[in-house]
């Protein structure tokens, strides 16, 4: 993936140990050379989303990549895009697909948006910024919130604060117990940590997570803008002092966990950096070198995020991709009460 930072995401020990976070009817196709050697692959998958209230089964488009010597190949391109239809109509668990594209990527998105009629209409539905936040520890000076470490026993109140709160939350996750805690998730209570209004310290008011996926899937550095390659020895000597992220070597990987499963009441909206600063102090000796959160751009999280922690930011557009026979309808309004989970994107 192109861009300031250039990077690849990898999956070992092997590919399809990190699907289980996509969705269900997960298929990847592949795409082979004369010699039979694989150029380009693709992926599509599908699983419950909240959207007006009601769960709807909505896919996803992942891991489009081509090899560099055949990007230009039209051919190989479009006869993807056919197999992707005929697994659509034979599939049938969905009617539309989210795809996210690094802001920057200019070529896939003028590819995906071109009109090409082999390829889904590709409809644009905001702004996600992945925010990268830097493992800095902070005082919480906040006295109206507890906030503690989840327990096995908290399985049953995580799983409805997620569904309380995602309800009303259009493209948020549809989550189970049997599917949020699957063992192939590498996720367990006790990555969330669970927060209360003093006043009122039985009942929950939100919950976050801090989910390692390294085990399966990761992120390595192949090339930097120059800007950033330059100076990158320097900004790192200032990480101790500052809010910068780390920068790896060129060719070796970001040591990344991702803030997940937020859960929260609008009504205490005051709770969330108090919730990220708790989740960071407990993860400081963890090896991580910073930690992903990710919100579409107009929220009132972001915003927070933002303004808080003043983070270094990747910018993303994501889309709604259909074929005109199914044109779900779905547009998202200014300000209107979305939220992407970019730890299973």
């Amino acid at each position: 993936m192109q861009g300031a930072i250039a990077l690849s995401f990898e999956r070992e020990p092997h590919f399809f140990k990190a699907t289980h976070i996509e969705g269900d009817n997960h298929v990847t196709i592949l795409n082979r050379s004369d010699e039979d050697r694989v150029v380009a692959i693709g992926s599509r998958s599908s699983r419950p989303y909240w959207f007006s209230g009601e769960v709807n089964q909505i896919g996803y488009f992942s891991q489009m990549r081509i090899s560099k010597g055949f990007r230009g190949s039209t051919s190989r391109i479009m006869s993807g895009w056919e197999k992707m239809y005929e697994l659509h109509q034979e599939l049938k668990d969905t009617k539309s697909y989210l795809v996210s594209v690094l802001e920057d990527n200019l070529i896939a998105r003028r590819l995906l948006t071109s009109g090409i009629r082999k390829i889904p209409i590709h409809k644009e539905l905001g702004r996600l910024n992945t925010y990268i936040l830097p493992l800095i520890h902070k005082k919480i000076t906040n006295k109206k919130y507890i906030i503690r470490k989840g327990t096995n026993q908290d399985q049953d109140l995580i799983v409805s604060l997620l569904q309380k709160n995602y309800r009303s939350k259009t493209l948020a996750p549809y989550w189970t117990k049997e599917s949020l805690f699957h063992s192939e998730l590498d996720i367990t209570p006790e990555n969330f940590f669970i927060t209360f209004d003093r006043l009122n310290p039985t009942d929950p008011v939100g919950c976050v997570a801090v989910w390692d996926q390294q085990s399966f899937k990761q992120i390595y550095v192949h090339d930097y803008e120059r800007k950033i390659k330059l100076i990158r020895v320097f900004l790192n000597a200032l990480k101790r002092w500052t809010k910068l992220p780390y920068f790896p070597k060129v060719g070796t990987s970001f040591s990344n966990a991702y803030l997940s499963h937020l859960a929260l009441d609008p009504k205490h909206a005051d709770a969330l950096v108090p919730m990220v600063q708790f989740a960071i102090n407990e993860n400081l000796k963890k090896g991580f070198h910073y930690l992903s959160f990710g919100f579409f751009e107009w929220t009132e999280f972001s915003k927070i995020i933002q303004k808080s922690f003043r983070p270094f930011t990747m910018k993303s557009i994501v889309y709604l991709a259909y074929w005109p026979e199914d044109d779900p309808k779905i547009d998202l309004q200014p300000n209107e009460d979305a939220h992407i989970e970019i730890a299973i994107l």
